[in-house]
């Protein structure tokens, strides 16, 4: 199995996307908690409970993309574990452990190892990549 550098730098973006899903999904729920406030159950105007089934409807499809997505980042996630496991170095096994599955930046990696610069984690990170069978 082989991975592009752009297959694993998406890894990187997933939790950000889940995130941003997570935060839409809290910002429909309290607008949707809001909103049932104002309803009585009375007979009134159709706006307020019509804007409260699409906020529900939205916060539903919201929770479902964000199932999927989840599902999405463990998949790839497994399938970058399984490339990364193959790697016959363990320093550059640790350098796409940090980077692709746990986010650190160049810089963290850098320091965490120890003795190289943020450029030098990156250039070893290109250069496997680069050469790989």
């Amino acid at each position: 199995i082989t991975m592009t550098l752009q297959e694993l730098n998406k890894l990187r973006d997933y939790p950000l996307q889940i995130e941003d899903l997570k935060d839409k999904i809290f910002y429909l729920q309290r607008r949707a908690e809001s909103a049932t406030h104002k309803v009585s159950g009375m007979p009134s105007a159709r706006g307020k409970s019509d804007c409260l089934e699409n906020t529900i409807v939205s916060c539903v499809d919201e929770q479902k993309k964000l199932r999927k997505m989840i599902y999405k980042l463990q998949r790839e996630q497994a399938r970058a574990l399984n490339f990364i496991s193959k790697l016959d170095n363990s320093d550059l096994r640790t350098i796409f452990i940090l980077r692709f599955i746990k986010g650190y930046t160049y810089k963290q990696i850098a320091d965490k190892i120890g003795g190289v610069t943020a450029d030098a984690v990156r250039i070893r990170i290109i250069r496997y990549l680069l050469f790989i069978d």
